[in-house]
């Protein structure tokens, strides 16, 4: 497997690290052999894969990554009592992007159910509702004295009621607590502490 992007703007870059390909590893594979393949942007003819790259990965918390936001590096662990009929994926508030997720299945009586490839089995699609990674990474201005407007918001099956809240700037993020129950609940120079009006369809 190559670490190294097809993209020429990307291999552009000075070192070894730009040149990487941010989508991870990838290979050439034989046409029809893995369900993500695609056709090479410098050579045509050929396929690739990322996904053929990951298969020897370990999975759960021995993992060095998994969906970004999933406990366990998105390993669903068995619900207690439930003779493998229910598993539970968090039993915390999860904090994931808003996209739609592969779950996946590995049959035990096969397997160590230890590699992302001991998971072949597709049982469907994981909607996590919430905004994307492209939202994520965006940027926006707003000035103070002047109304401040938020257009084009990006998100995965938002639903009626979400909303949005400024928060301080804090090591925490998006977990941000007051310190004490006496002080303010948001942020006091803001509109509503803060909080935006709901969001509706």
């Amino acid at each position: 497997c190559s670490a190294i992007s097809r993209d020429p703007l990307v291999v552009s870059g000075v070192g070894l690290e730009d040149k990487r390909d941010p989508r991870g590893a990838w290979c050439y594979v034989p046409r029809g052999a893995c369900s993500d393949q695609e056709f090479s942007v410098l050579f045509p003819s050929m396929t690739l894969s990322y996904k053929v790259c990951t298969f020897s990965r370990p999975v759960g918390p021995f993992a060095s990554s998994g969906p970004e936001g999933f406990p366990n590096n998105g390993l669903a662990l068995r619900k207690s009592g439930s003779q493998g009929r229910a598993y539970d994926i968090s039993l915390n508030s999860m904090v994931a992007l808003g996209a739609a997720y592969s779950l996946c299945w590995c049959n035990g009586t096969e397997s160590s159910c230890s590699t992302e490839g001991d998971f072949r089995t597709r049982l469907g699609a994981l909607h996590v509702a919430g905004p994307t990674a492209l939202q994520r990474d965006s940027n926006m201005t707003c000035r103070t004295g002047l109304p401040c407007v938020i257009d084009h918001f990006a998100g995965h099956a938002l639903e009626d009621g979400s909303r949005l809240v400024v928060l301080p700037a804090d090591a925490r993020g998006c977990l941000w607590r007051r310190a004490s129950l006496a002080d303010p609940m948001g942020l006091v120079d803001f509109p509503n502490l803060g909080v935006s009006e709901p969001y509706n369809k």
